[in-house]
């Protein structure tokens, strides 16, 4: 079998799964209704996602039954049924039902320096000179005492201690067990756990630690427990075996302990640990991520906003991968990546960790519900409610093949780089955080950028596991399943015992050694003498023969993969804004690109040199490419381009325009109102009070012309009754935006000039909520994660054929519009579609169809470009369809084409410019979306201003233009 026809064979099993949130109260028929919307949409499964917003009790009679559903109609449409472990996150806490327990609680440890001995802390100490001495009574004369205090966390577990892991599975995975025995493995997948962590917010600890510490190190883990924070005689050795065996612990007691349950019961585990993309990021949560793969059946990373990094968080996790034999890597991906993300900025973000080893995508996230806070979720959302998701398949087809053929190969890989986690044990410390391993980790990224940039195929080798799987073969150095032939120390301060010796064996039988940067000088925390350290080898030397490239400094990212199906070459330019062009050399006898998506062979021009072939690629910005080796012809010299004519767009037919209310009159009584405020400002306000009372919110808006249209949607807030200019309303259909939320028809209730729409809501929240969010110290995000209120209060929508004028408009820096209140309703305008927001759209999110001619200057294949703002597009030239969703080019057949065309153009965009983050005074257009941009909580004053807002409101652009 061949490429193209196993792409064409079932792929099922590799297309992206997404977090499904349940976040509200959950009804079989809704459930069944989206798992057919994701199905349709390319979907291979999902993972069932307890979440904030939940009012169907978790683990409850009613959510088992909910399971029964999803997993029934799961089984009907052949997709797959995961579960995930946990209401919220991090993964641990059950619930909240451990936190009922006091002895289940997380430990830390913090530090001070005083002028007496404290008996109430965990351990005292002085300092005689450098040496650091613990006592354990007051010494006459001294005034100089160094504290460590233990202290408790209300909110989080101590998983570093076994018993409190494995009665989070005895309530979490063993009730699931009870419950679907015989569907273990099968109907149901396995489990995802998420974010496990110590505890990230200050220096971690658990009691569990000093019989561990005894035991291994033969001394009380107390006598040096304060050279965590300051710098002392031995303070290395000390800090590597505390940070050592934290790790070891973290791994023995929660990824270990989980997944040799999941072992046992016929089920899989994936998910990811947490910060895993800088060493002291790692250093918060787990003290080294690498090892916590080792125990995942599908090992997993995630990764937030629409940037890309380095190579570090996908290559940590693929290195393991492929040293473990295990085919799968997770990426939980695109949450914070906003409402504005576009499908080719998402495939960018995809390709730049498939080509670093990932191969399988978890899409953050489908929601249940959009009511109230629920919609400022991380965004973007992968459903209906998303205008462009319709075309979303076509995504789903690419991670799919993309995905199917990085599983069914193998990387060709010579070089291993030691992994510096353990040399940011020696200097780290919490309350300088990322300063205190600044050099370390910059150091390190600059060799991983510099790998990259020069195309050199590498891993990199954990010491933890490179102790447990490691061996010398001749010249090499095994890791696991995988050998290699040179080997890069990264500028660090330390190596273990176990590399050394390991190192000092394949340095002996003629391995070669790269030394980057500063040679480590000490072992497992002590000066030692590792001048055998020496670099063998030049950074070019280091190549690859069966491709290389003479440009080093390129942005094009590049893995080489071989199968018997056809070796191929996967390439990614990281940059955004430029064509990359580069030329490589590789060891076959020829080659042809790969268009998975319509599964065919695109010739391209190479010269043969003996066993070599030479091309050049162009990559233009964000682009990758599928290169496959075997008996392909170069092409010919490239046509000349046609060239087209357009005539000025004319709109046919539009999704409903909107106009968004976000800013109401407050008032208590129903008769004194407070001036207008931001409704986020009286949403905090009215939370702020922890009071229960009905309240009255007036919105008011403006109109022109009355439109034909108009249709007001609102959401669920408890509301008693509806008053629109002095009339009670009723609203009596599902929303539009999410069916969840109310609408209806309010044209007879409407004027010409200011509109009033009074809302009068009982305002109510648990007291569950209030003692959380204002009456607990030092809340961490696991009970907030899993919060659900009972009141939010929101904006008002309105929708109709009308167009919206602002007050004025003006241009930032980001090309965004910025706009003033008032906002007024207009009559309908023919929509610009190079500018549809400046032509009365600001608020507008759906779709758009155009019409025009085009005119060719000879008939023949044809390209022209969709330039501009839009999330996807569908092309109708004379009867021939295509869509322009992960690229901007669009490519007509001969036999469509004729002098004089028709051509119908239909734009999407996303729902950035009706739900915001309109008002986030930070930046222009933050690229990590995150719900504190919307809702600027913990920021509002007691004059309900915070400095995280500002009035004005910024709109992202929405148009294209035909070239």
């Amino acid at each position: 079998m061949i490429w193209i026809d196993r792409l064409k064979d079932n792929i099922d099993c590799y297309r992206p799964i997404p977090f499904w949130s349940w976040n509200a109260k959950l009804e079989a028929s809704t459930l069944k209704k989206q798992i057919l919307e994701m199905k349709e949409a390319g979907m291979g499964g999902f993972f069932m996602h307890a979440r904030s917003g939940l009012i169907t009790e978790y683990m409850g009679k009613d959510w088992f039954e909910a399971v029964d559903v999803c997993m029934e109609e799961a089984e009907r449409l052949g997709m797959q049924a995961w579960l995930y472990d946990e209401n919220g996150w991090p993964s641990g806490f059950a619930g909240m039902k451990l936190l009922e327990d006091e002895k289940n609680l997380v430990h830390y440890i913090t530090f001070k320096q005083n002028d007496f001995f404290d008996k109430k802390a965990l351990a005292n100490y002085i300092l005689d000179r450098t040496a650091l001495i613990r006592v354990d009574e007051e010494i006459d004369g001294k005034t100089d005492y160094y504290a460590v205090y233990d202290n408790v966390n209300l909110s989080t577990v101590d998983i570093l201690n076994e018993e409190v892991v494995k009665k989070f599975i005895e309530i979490t995975h063993e009730k699931y067990y009870d419950k679907y025995k015989d569907d273990f493995g099968n109907r149901l997948i396995g489990f995802f756990t998420d974010e496990p962590q110590y505890f990230r917010y200050d220096t971690p600890y658990s009691p569990v630690l000093a019989k561990l510490y005894e035991e291994l190190y033969g001394e009380s883990i107390f006598d040096n427990l304060a050279a965590l924070f300051i710098d002392c005689d031995n303070c290395y050795r000390f800090r590597w075996r505390y940070w050592k065996l934290l790790n070891d612990q973290f791994i023995k007691s929660f990824a270990k302990q989980v997944y040799d349950w999941c072992e046992e019961h016929n089920c899989k585990l994936t998910g990811h640990a947490i910060e895993e993309c800088a060493l002291h990021t790692q250093m918060w949560c787990c003290a080294g991520v690498m090892p916590f793969y080792e125990y995942e059946h599908i090992p997993g990373c995630d990764w937030l906003g629409r940037q890309v990094d380095t190579e570090i968080t996908p290559k940590q996790v693929s290195s393991v991968a492929q040293q473990l034999g295990k085919k799968r890597v997770l990426t939980e991906s695109f949450a914070c990546t906003g409402w504005d993300v576009t499908p080719r900025e998402l495939k960018h973000i995809l390709d730049w960790q498939f080509v670093n080893g990932v191969n399988m995508l978890c899409t953050h996230l489908t929601p249940y519900s959009l009511e109230g806070s629920r919609k400022y979720d991380h965004p973007t959302f992968f459903s209906n409610a998303n205008p462009w998701f319709e075309k979303f398949s076509i995504m789903a087809d690419y991670a799919a093949k993309l995905g199917c053929m990085l599983s069914e190969s193998q990387e060709a890989v010579q070089v291993g780089v030691i992994h510096p986690i353990h040399s940011a044990y020696l200097t780290y410390n919490r309350g300088t955080d990322d300063k205190s391993v600044e050099k370390l980790n910059n150091d390190f990224r600059e060799l991983s950028e510099k790998l990259g940039a020069a195309n050199i195929p590498h891993h990199y080798i954990d010491e933890t596991l490179l102790a447990k799987h490691g061996k010398v073969d001749g010249d090499e150095l095994c890791m696991g399943l995988c050998k290699y032939k040179y080997i890069v120390i990264p500028s660090m301060k330390q190596l273990d015992a176990t590399t050394v010796e390991f190192l000092k064996s394949y340095i002996n039988n003629g391995g070669k050694v790269y030394l980057f940067g500063e040679a480590p000088a000490y072992q497992n925390g002590e000066k030692a003498d590792l001048s055998f350290l020496k670099s063998n080898v030049k950074f070019d030397e280091m190549k690859p023969e069966f491709y290389f490239t003479d440009d080093n400094t390129t942005a094009v990212r590049s893995t080489y993969r071989k199968s018997e199906m056809g070796d191929f070459l996967y390439l990614v330019n990281l940059d955004m804004e430029k064509e990359q062009k580069i030329k490589y050399k590789i060891s076959c006898s020829g080659v042809a690109q790969m268009d998975i998506l319509n599964n065919s062979m695109i010739p391209v021009c190479y010269n043969k040199q003996d066993d070599f072939v030479e091309l050049e690629v162009s990559l233009k910005p964000g682009e990758s490419k599928i290169l496959l080796m075997g008996e392909y012809e170069s092409s010919s010299t490239p046509k000349n381009k046609v060239s087209v004519d357009f005539s000025k767009p004319v709109i046919v037919d539009s999704t409903y325009n909107s106009l968004v209310i976000d800013s109401a009159e407050l008032s208590l009584d129903g008769e004194k109102y407070l001036k207008s405020m931001p409704i986020e400002a009286v949403s905090d306000y009215l939370l702020s009070r922890c009071e229960n009372q009905e309240v009255f919110l007036n919105y008011r808006f403006y109109i022109k012309e009355i439109p034909k249209v108009l249709i007001a949607e609102i959401e669920n807030m408890n509301i008693l009754s509806v008053i629109l200019n002095g009339k009670e309303i009723v609203l009596k259909n599902c929303g539009i935006l999410d069916s969840h939320f109310m609408s209806d028809d309010i044209l007879e209730f409407v004027k010409i000039g200011e509109n009033n729409l009074t809302l009068k809501i009982d305002y109510c929240q648990s007291e569950h909520v209030y003692d959380v969010l204002y009456r607990t110290e030092n809340v961490t995000e696991a009970l907030i994660n899993c919060l659900t209120y009972d009141t939010e209060i929101e904006a008002v929508r309105l929708y109709g054929d009308f167009s919206v004028r602002p007050k004025n408009y003006d241009r930032d820096s980001d090309g965004n519009y910025i706009a003033c209140l008032p906002f007024e309703i207009d009559k309908p305008q023919n929509a610009d579609m190079s500018d549809i927001v400046g032509s009365g759209f600001p608020f507008f999110a759906g779709k758009m169809t155009f019409t025009a001619k085009a005119s060719v200057s000879e008939v023949a294949d044809i390209e022209f470009d969709i330039k501009g703002k839009f999330h996807a597009a569908h092309i109708k030239w004379n009867e021939y369809e295509t869509d322009a969703i992960l690229e901007t080019k669009v490519t007509i057949p001969k036999k469509w084409v004729q002098k004089d065309n028709n051509i119908t153009i239909t734009i999407y965009n996303g729902n950035r410019n009706l739900l915001g983050p309109f008002h986030y005074a930070i930046y222009n257009e933050p690229k990590i979306v995150f719900p504190g941009a919307f809702t600027m909580q913990g920021t509002w004053n007691e004059d309900h201003v915070s400095d995280y807002y500002r009035d004005t409101f910024s709109f992202v652009p929405f148009g294209v233009e035909l070239e």
